[in-house]
């Protein structure tokens, strides 16, 4: 696609520069005086490939550029809640509307008494154009962006939730890079607008371009997941952000000041959200609701992964990660064990199952 589009460029570009390098020509053409037809023809010819040449030029040097901010674009535009994406919309119509009567305006200067004035007058219109339009996207987005967060704080500020029928949640970067919020959703549980901070979508980013393979992988993963979700289900994408402080502390204010709920894997942020009076929604509670219990007694046949903290303990996890620990297991790392479940500690940071070695039984 790159290479059609560099293709492209290199094609618009050359006939911009033969056209430009044929209009100069026709421009110095009444200078030159006592000129027979044929020697015109060869200046046009040459004119005409100078001007194609300096265009290949320009599109040499431009063309990734031009492609890098075309990607920049489309993120940006990915990332856009509907609410921006339509302030953006009305702010290019305003922004049309307004360029036009300038270039009218425009229009009454007299360019053909000054050099190439055509030329200039073309040039200083598609200027002006751009520029309006652009003020005006941007102003029709941020404009549109900060009613949408305001209405949300009237309306929370004034108790009206119940009035709306809905209650904001706002989601962190543990829920995104977990995965199972998609799952959920799906399911129709969460029928809310689901908020996405912008400083959430930052640091998504910084992970994505970090040099660690572990962080990189997990900020691909949960941008990847968002741009899934927007097409699926209601996100907000707001810009209110707090300078000067960590991300959870962000997070706790937004929730504070739109009166939403968190949602959130954080064990620490959970704590700290509790005792503000924030509500939390934590995706691990919600697992170990749902999931079946284990039982004391319980007979089970897991793997042995590795050591446990304490003397001689083995570790094996479940298939849904749950973490086993099993007493006298150490030596059986590597092997497939029968366990006796003993006993079990469940908590908002998971659930760990304690046991002991009930049948060895090798691979």
């Amino acid at each position: 696609m790159k290479k059609l589009i560099k293709g492209l460029f290199f094609i618009f570009f050359s006939l911009c520069g033969g056209i430009a390098g044929w209009s100069i020509y026709k421009y110095l053409n009444p200078i030159l005086q006592n000129v027979s037809p044929e020697l015109s023809f060869i200046n046009s010819v040459v004119f005409t490939i100078i001007g194609i040449i300096f265009g290949i030029s320009f599109s040499s040097a431009l063309s990734d550029s031009i492609l890098k901010l075309i990607e920049q674009i489309a993120k940006q535009l990915l990332t856009m809640s509907t609410k921006k994406l339509t302030g953006g919309a009305v702010g290019l119509i305003a922004g049309l509307i307004t360029s036009a009567l300038s270039v009218y305006i425009i229009s009454t200067i007299p360019f053909d008494l000054i050099p190439f004035g055509r030329y200039i007058h073309s040039l200083f219109s598609i200027s002006i154009t751009i520029l309006i339009c652009y003020i005006s996207v941007y102003l029709g987005a941020i404009i549109i962006g900060k009613v949408s967060v305001s209405s949300q704080m009237l309306k929370s500020k004034n108790g009206l939730d119940l009035f709306w029928g809905e209650k904001q949640k706002i989601i962190d970067t543990s829920v995104i890079i977990d995965g199972r919020i998609y799952d959920i959703l799906k399911t129709g549980f969460i029928d809310s607008t689901i908020i996405v901070p912008r400083f959430i979508l930052t640091e998504l980013q910084t992970l994505a371009d970090s040099a660690d393979d572990l962080k990189r992988t997990k900020g691909r993963k949960g941008l990847d997941l968002l741009e899934v979700m927007k097409k699926e289900f209601e996100l907000e994408i707001v810009d209110q952000d707090y300078e000067g402080i960590p991300v959870d502390d962000k997070l706790l204010n937004l929730a504070t000041e739109l009166h939403a709920s968190l949602l959130t894997n954080d064990y620490n942020l959970n704590k700290v959200a509790t005792v503000k009076g924030i509500e939390v929604l934590n995706i691990n509670d919600l697992s170990n609701a749902v999931k079946p219990a284990i039982h004391a007694g319980e007979i089970l046949k897991v793997n042995v992964i590795k050591e446990g903290k304490e003397a001689n303990q083995g570790i094996a996890y479940l298939e849904n990660g749950t973490m086993i620990v099993i007493e006298n297991g150490k030596k059986y790392i590597g092997e497939d064990v029968i366990i006796e479940v003993t006993s079990y500690l469940q908590t908002s940071a998971g659930k760990m199952v304690f046991s002991k070695i009930y049948q060895n039984k090798k691979k």
